[in-house]
Formats: C-alpha cells, structure tokens, sequence
C-alpha cells in the first residue's frame, strides 16, 4: 500500500492511494478527494498526477484524475459525458479522453451508447442482426 504525502491547512497527512477516488483541479490547489475526506492542497493537479501511479489513475479532464476502479458507469446526459463513481460522485469527462478512459477501464463504447441512449429516449434499440425491436446487449 503506497502513501501520498500531503500539505494541507498547515499540516502534512498521509494519505494511503487505495483511499483516493478522485483529484480535482482549483485554480492554484487540487482537492484531493478520499475516503476518509477531501484535502485541499496547495500544488497543481498535474504535479499530483505525476506522483499517482498511470496505470490505476487517469486524467479524464483537464480539471480532473480519476481511480479508475472507482468508476462504475460512464453517463452521458445533454452533450456531457460524466464518470459516476462508487461513492455517487460526478466527475466531468471531455470527449477528447471518453475514447481512451473507455479502453482503459475495458468498457465496450457501443453497449455505454446504447444505455445512454435508452436513458436518454427510453426505448430500447433496434436488433442490428434481426432488425426487430428487442434491446440488443
């Protein structure tokens, strides 16, 4: 278990990686949000990111890094694609990075369309084999 140290308020934490969910950019800070709270640190979101490990965090936006075994859907709603992660949090997602974040975590970019779709209209899709009416998945 790997430790990321920390300036916050005054005081220097320790704060295990397994606990970081996500890293938000503040115009001179990053809000380092954890399990056990969110710490706000006076250095920028790409110094922290170079200290995260690439493999299990990824930048998603220019304002925003994220665990990647935190995430549990990708939604998009309006033109805006979010990471919804684990504790119910919304993190902004640019369409310049959905394509990568979508290969990284191994999602199938066609099945996150299709249930975004049906969320959006609600109806189901059309069967591209048999052309009837039935939800491919």
């Amino acid at each position: 278990m790997k430790r990321l140290w920390i300036h916050s308020r005054g005081q220097i934490y320790a704060v295990n990686v397994d606990e970081i969910d996500w890293v938000e950019a503040d115009a001179k800070y990053s809000l380092l949000h954890a399990r056990g709270g969110t710490h706000r640190v006076r250095e920028s979101i790409s110094a922290i990111e170079a200290r995260l490990e690439p493999a299990r965090f990824v930048r998603i936006h220019r304002s925003a890094i994220v665990n990647r075994d935190r995430i549990v859907e990708i939604r998009t709603l309006e033109g805006r694609t979010h990471a919804v992660l684990e504790n119910g949090a919304r993190v902004p997602m640019s369409r310049l990075q959905k394509g990568r974040v979508l290969k990284l975590i191994g999602a199938d970019a066609s099945s996150i369309q299709r249930s975004v779709r049906k969320s959006i209209f609600g109806i189901p899709h059309r069967n591209e084999t048999t052309g009837d009416g039935i939800e491919s998945r």
